[in-house]
């Protein structure tokens, strides 16, 4: 995180609960955090120029694109979404699969 435009640090560790039913087991999975960053760039002709979004556990959503083309600037936005949405993005994730990918295969 420590180029990351938004100058933030990764949730913090989940601290250990005692053990409980397989009940509540499913729904904490359900409302277990959820955080997600996607970050897209490249050092090229017109300096670092990237992509980055960022979903945060309570809904905050950030968002940075930074281009130098044409001497532009960065735009940052940042706002709230609601657990609907925070929702359909996990589903949206975990139906991709990607998680199940490796990272030391990538070229």
């Amino acid at each position: 995180f420590g180029s990351s435009p938004f100058g933030l640090r990764p949730p913090p560790p989940r601290s250990s609960a005692p053990p409980s039913s397989p009940a509540s087991d499913a729904m904490a999975e359900q409302e277990e955090e959820f955080y997600v960053r996607y970050y897209v760039g490249h050092k090229g002709k017109f300096g670092h120029e990237f992509l980055e979004f960022e979903f945060r556990p309570d809904g905050r959503l950030r968002y940075a694109n930074n281009s130098n083309y044409k001497n532009d600037v960065m735009i940052r936005k940042e706002c709230y979404v609601t657990q609907a949405v925070m929702r359909e993005l996990r589903k949206t994730i975990e139906d991709s699969e990607i998680l199940k990918e490796d990272d030391n295969h990538w070229p």
